[in-house]
């Protein structure tokens, strides 16, 4: 698409997170935002074993062994709320709240200071979400 003339190659999905984060922050650096720092992932969320995917990640039995890893990172909820929407056909009305959460911690944070958010469009390593 117009604006995207660049391509970054990488070997794994693990390798391609690592990458991607550090493109991100970078890339805020770049363009004069150096407090663009903080990243935002989701609980439950699988982004590889690389030490920023297990970061935003929010796995916590990949997370446990590893310390702090990278700081400055948050996690949205999860989408899976059988409560709410065990059976529930299309859409469930509930997601307005998913993105009520990604502002509130923008808020907390104020959004000069986020450099990216990455989420899965589907959850494969929680059970296909």
């Amino acid at each position: 698409p117009k604006g995207f003339g660049h391509v970054f190659y990488t070997n794994s999905g693990s390798e391609s997170v690592d990458t991607a984060l550090k493109i991100a922050l970078a890339w805020q650096r770049a363009r004069g935002q150096g407090t663009r720092t903080r990243l935002i992932g989701r609980e439950r969320g699988y982004h590889g074993v690389g030490f920023g995917g297990i970061s935003v990640g929010g796995i916590p039995g990949n997370r446990k062994w590893f310390g702090s890893l990278l700081t400055g990172v948050d996690h949205l909820p999860h989408t899976l709320n059988i409560a709410k929407n065990a059976f529930t056909k299309g859409l469930p009305e509930e997601d307005a709240a998913l993105a009520d959460e990604l502002e509130k911690i923008v808020f907390l944070h104020d959004a000069s200071n986020i450099a990216a958010v990455i989420v899965e469009p589907i959850a494969g390593s929680t059970g296909v979400l």
